[in-house]
């Protein structure tokens, strides 16, 4: 059977428009999938850096409470004060001076406080806080906490000292 002319070129009109609104269907779910994909890996990569900054700070906290550590193996007289060991800054805390050692990295965003503490230490009781002239047996307690790029991280280890 033969259709009529104009009968044939709708038909293909037709078509043509089914094949238009097919192809920008498809090309939109393709553009709709990159821009997840892309989206996605924004929020990884800012995870990911998120990961890095605190790492750091977890390893400024670490280089914190090793040094302290080799300060105190160091030292071979259990008399010695804590003055004595290292570069101890006696800060005061409500009247005690509290030992505290606190270095700064090779760039601003990279450093830790140490702070020694001994038995019985109470945050709430400056009293208890080991101070500058305590002798360096008093340590039993070490809590460092490192800072880096906006991040930070506390680390506290125990010290058991052989006498």
């Amino acid at each position: 059977m033969l259709l009529p002319h104009n009968l044939t070129k709708m038909l293909k009109e037709k078509n043509k428009a089914s094949v238009l609104i097919v192809t920008i269907i498809i090309l939109g779910l393709i553009l709709l999938s990159v821009l997840s994909m892309t989206l996605v890996s924004f929020r990884e990569r800012k995870a990911s850096m998120g990961d890095v900054r605190s790492q750091q700070a977890f390893q400024n906290a670490e280089a914190g409470v090793e040094s302290v550590l080799r300060a105190i193996i160091s030292n071979t007289d259990p008399a010695k004060k804590i003055s004595e060991l290292t570069n101890f800054d006696c800060s005061q805390i409500a009247g005690i001076d509290n030992a505290i050692l606190q270095e700064t990295g090779p760039t601003a965003n990279l450093s830790y406080i140490a702070e020694l503490k001994k038995f019985g230490y109470d945050s709430a009781n400056p009293s208890t806080y080991v101070n500058c002239s305590d002798l360096a047996s008093s340590i039993v307690y070490v809590k460092a906490t490192g800072s880096g790029f906006g991040q930070q991280r506390a680390i506290e280890a125990a010290v058991i000292m052989a006498l």
